[in-house]
């Protein structure tokens, strides 16, 4: 399954906003209907992974079902660098321009824009 950088945001902004700590996410549970369980569930698996999440897998008949915590401190650095859209969307378009999107050139990217946003809001030189 291939990753996706869309599903990955989607996921972290969906963990941010639930009501408490808790509360489990599941792939169940996390509303997006525009990729199906399995599919989240292996995104869930690869936040573990990166440590942007915080989940237990509940293995049943064999299989991970992971549910999600909370987000970590380096989930919610990214989330934060990655939750304007347009500032998104323009990052994703750079990064495709150099043939891919790897999060470990997407999040300081992110940050960068988002650092000549605030000094330019502030009417900083950039540098």
């Amino acid at each position: 399954m291939k990753r996706d950088p869309d599903l990955i945001r989607q996921i972290l902004l969906a963990i941010e906003a639930k009501p408490n700590v808790v509360s489990l996410m599941s792939a169940k549970n996390i509303n997006l209907p525009n990729w199906s369980e399995q599919e989240i569930n292996y995104h869930l698996s690869l936040l573990v992974e990166a440590e942007y999440i915080h989940a237990v897998d509940n293995r049943y008949q064999g299989e991970s079902h992971m549910n999600a915590t909370r987000l970590t401190w380096k989930g919610h650095e990214f989330l934060d660098a990655a939750r304007d859209n347009t500032r998104w969307e323009k990052a994703k378009t750079l990064m495709a321009q150099i043939g891919g999107l790897a999060f470990d050139v997407l999040k300081p990217l992110l940050t960068d824009m988002a650092r000549s946003a605030v000094a330019s809001s502030l009417g900083l030189p950039q540098s």
